[in-house]
């Protein structure tokens, strides 16, 4: 038996194939679907993207934030957003205990700020870097003419505009699809 858990942010039950949706394609992630187990009333704890996952791999509730700390390098510095406690076993974990053989292959920085622990339990892990405001490139920085056309007037903070910039660097050499975040995580996944 295999377990794969595939996450992936913001993406729509509706908009697939296998939840009944005619009119977008998604041949292979229907057929991935024929031959598991299709959850259809499944509610999340929490929706934002590391609280969503922490309750995933743990099983437990982010709220009501009973192990909430700050820590160095926290995104929001808001309960919810913290690492996965020492104190619970994750599901990589408790698969390990059970014999199977486990990989973490995602895209998402923030599981891999300072004392996170999302990678914690896994055989091995790949990152596929350069997402958000991973510090991933070194170089020439965008031109602020540059970084602007991407940012919309209303959220032209200084915070906003470093964050898009250091995104900018980190994508300047994608230039097909295969380079994208998405399928750079899939075609990992597929090799692994």
């Amino acid at each position: 038996m295999n377990v794969v858990l595939i996450i992936i942010d913001t993406l729509r039950q509706d908009h697939l194939g296998c939840y009944g949706n005619k009119w977008i394609k998604t041949p292979y992630l229907d057929s991935l679907a024929k031959g598991s187990v299709l959850f259809t009333r499944a509610y999340p704890d929490s929706l934002p993207t590391l609280q969503v996952r922490r309750v995933l791999q743990t099983g437990c509730r982010v709220f009501p934030f009973i192990d909430h700390k700050d820590y160095k390098g926290d995104f929001a510095g808001a309960p919810g957003w913290g690492p996965v406690s020492e104190e619970r076993d994750t599901i990589a974990e408790i698969l390990q205990r059970n014999g199977y053989r486990t990989a973490f292959i995602t895209d998402t920085y923030h599981q891999f700020k300072p004392s996170k622990n999302f990678h914690r339990g896994f055989d091995e892990w790949t990152w596929i870097r350069g997402q958000e405001g991973d510090p991933y490139r070194s170089g020439p920085y965008p031109s602020q003419e540059e970084i602007i056309a991407h940012v919309p007037e209303n959220l032209r903070t200084e915070r906003f505009i470093n964050f898009v910039g250091k995104y900018l660097m980190n994508v300047a050499e994608r230039h097909d699809e295969e380079d994208y975040f998405p399928a750079r995580v899939f075609e990992a996944g597929a090799r692994w």
